[in-house]
């Protein structure tokens, strides 16, 4: 008599259940990959912008000393851009200069006390709306 071997019949695989859940499992963890990825690029992209934006608010804040204590008058520029060439990275940034008198308590004047307060604002869109970013400098009289 012969004497069949079952384990020769018996094949080791992977059943259809076990395939769909490792599937549904490693689409998952592809999701949650994706999302944080993006999320990345989100946060680089938006550090880049703010850093663009305090350069920018830098340059304007040295232009503005350079014109000297006399020649800074107090009150609000109009917005304008920093650059009208549409191809550079700067075009979507627009900035304001706020100046104003300040007295010995830091607190705002109305007449001119020695003190000035000089305030560049930066604008920018984004996804959310609009971003801004500011500096801020006291200047003395000499």
């Amino acid at each position: 008599m012969i004497k069949k071997n079952k384990n020769l019949y018996q094949k080791k695989a992977f059943t259809l259940v076990e395939v769909l859940v490792a599937a549904a499992v490693m689409a998952l963890a592809l999701t949650a990959v994706s999302q944080t990825f993006s999320m990345g690029m989100e946060l680089s992209y938006n550090a880049e912008k703010e850093t663009m934006a305090v350069a920018l608010a830098q340059e304007k804040l040295e232009e503005t000393l350079s014109l000297g204590y006399d020649n800074i008058s107090a009150g609000e520029s109009e917005r304008e851009r920093f650059s009208d060439d549409s191809e550079s990275h700067f075009y979507a940034f627009e900035n304001q200069v706020e100046v104003s008198y300040m007295n010995e308590n830091l607190e705002e004047s109305v007449s001119d006390t020695g003190l000035k307060k000089i305030k560049v604002n930066v604008f920018w869109p984004s996804r959310g709306g609009e971003e801004e970013e500011n500096l801020t400098l006291l200047i003395a009289k000499k």
